[in-house]
């Protein structure tokens, strides 16, 4: 083996650099980086994975466990032949840090859209979320006080410019939760549905538009973040994923105080939230049964972490 410029090796044979190389590798760029494989059946590529160690504390019993997430593939090598030789030169290790923060990130980003399709019906409890969907519950509110009867389309638009009102009514028919014809509005197919299922079980006007709202998040969160600019979820979900991450990486809930909790969303997010809105947030979660307290603790539920269970993490 022979060592060039620019974290340039070679080997006199396939066997010597199949030896060698996960030695080199672990030498030159960390304990966690490892040789995964080849990248094809040509042979002439090999991946590198790495594990990243992550530590993680129960607030209330102490317990310090270590596990270890694992991303795989983080990098290539490309195996090229020079004068009857093989060559490697190693990935530049700037850039493999780059691309495990980003796969981080996806990791996070995708807990998010778990928690979010799990608590769908939780978090439209929270006021601020509420108020962020006035403008589709305006429609919806009128639309079930209308009693199935046609509700002239000109009612919303002393709340609503008519631009911004055509959006809404086609996002909402979209959703099969309005039908529209040229001046009126009535019930949709799929707010039949949703009213008659929670009539069956006595269920009063204040849960059916709850499930209302929660059947337009789950059904287009992307338009409502787009278009309504519903900024308000963002903390709710982040605070969530800064609990429920934490513990599908220690493989059962754990119990939390605040400032572990807060702890954990400043690792995540990079960001350091202000105490008091942190309590409120917070405080809105147990609200919304997200979270439960066992006494100065927080603890998830059971049905959320089942939800997103074995989905995200390798």
């Amino acid at each position: 083996m022979k060592l060039g410029i620019n974290n340039e090796y070679q080997f006199e044979s396939k066997s010597q650099l199949e030896r060698d190389i996960k030695h080199i590798v672990k030498q030159r760029l960390g304990n966690g980086v490892y040789v995964s494989g080849y990248a094809n059946k040509e042979q002439n590529s090999l991946l590198l994975g790495v594990y990243v160690p992550k530590i993680i504390d129960d607030s209330k019993t102490f317990e310090r466990r270590i596990r270890f997430l694992k991303f795989d593939p983080i990098g290539l090598m490309e195996i090229e032949k020079d004068n009857n030789k093989l060559k490697i030169v190693l990935p530049d290790i700037e850039f493999l840090k780059e691309t495990v923060a980003n796969k981080m990130s996806k990791l996070v980003f995708s807990v998010e859209r778990s928690l979010l399709e799990k608590t769908f019906h939780n978090l439209v409890r929270i006021p601020l979320i509420q108020s962020a969907l006035n403008p589709l519950g305006e429609i919806l509110i009128g639309v079930y006080d209308s009693y199935k009867n046609e509700i002239a389309i000109e009612k919303f638009l002393k709340y609503r410019e008519e631009s911004k009102l055509k959006r809404y009514l086609s996002f909402l028919e979209k959703l099969e939760l309005i039908r529209v014809s040229k001046n009126t509005i009535v019930y949709g197919n799929r707010f039949d549905a949703i009213e008659e299922k929670l009539k069956k079980n006595n269920e009063n006007q204040e849960t059916i538009y709850n499930a209302l709202l929660a059947d337009v998040l789950s059904g287009g969160y992307r338009y409502v973040s787009e278009y309504l600019r519903l900024t308000a979820i963002k903390p709710f979900l982040r605070w969530s994923t800064s609990y429920y991450l934490p513990s599908l990486e220690n493989e059962k809930l754990m119990l939390l105080d605040k400032f572990a909790l807060i702890k954990n969303y400043r690792n995540l997010y990079n960001k350091r939230p202000l105490e008091a809105k942190a309590t409120s947030q917070i405080n809105h979660l147990v609200d919304a049964e997200i979270f439960e307290r066992d006494g100065d603790y927080l603890r998830g539920t059971k049905e959320i972490y089942k939800g997103i269970k074995g989905s995200l993490l390798t």
